[in-house]
């Protein structure tokens, strides 16, 4: 039963990349409009993606997904509301 929904999960990476992505949305939304906040998050998400070009060698477009899917999660709401 267990391997029925394997790959419906995804990685810690990718969680951790979306809950990221999810908190810095929310602390930017005090200050920025939803669509400044996304611009935010897809920034900090690419940054992140050259900090570990730099230090290290795993580098994946599918983290700044993650990362940008965590703010849409959180900016979508905030952009329907207004």
């Amino acid at each position: 039963m267990k391997d029925m929904f394997k790959h419906l999960l995804i990685s810690q990476d990718k969680a951790n990349h979306i809950a990221y992505g999810a908190i810095v949305a929310f602390a930017a939304s005090f200050a920025l409009p939803p669509s400044y906040t996304l611009l935010l998050v897809l920034i900090v998400a690419v940054l992140k993606e050259v900090y570990d070009k730099m230090y290290n060698t795993s580098v994946d477009i599918y983290d700044i997904v993650a990362t940008v899917f965590g703010g849409i999660l959180v900016c979508l709401p905030l952009y329907l509301l207004k």
